[in-house]
């Protein structure tokens, strides 16, 4: 068996301190696509946002009233 094929665990320092780059890095990247997808969806954000919201609130509302037609008191 190779040195490299060999099994080990991975010392606790490093562990974490490469659980902190990886979220670092992570948290860099989704920040670049969030604003290169906002500059795609500029142009069309205020449909975006109004049908996210319809989609919400339009079913809470449907049962909303249904319930208070259905107990009054």
């Amino acid at each position: 068996m190779t040195l490299a094929a060999r099994p080990r665990t991975i010392p606790a320092p490093t562990a974490r301190r490469l659980h902190h780059v990886t979220r670092a890095a992570l948290f860099v990247v989704a920040a670049i696509a969030a604003g290169w997808l906002g500059i795609l969806a500029a142009p069309i954000l205020d449909r975006i946002i109004v049908t996210a919201a319809a989609v919400v609130l339009v079913p809470l509302t449907i049962a909303l009233v249904v319930d208070f037609f259905r107990n009054p008191g």
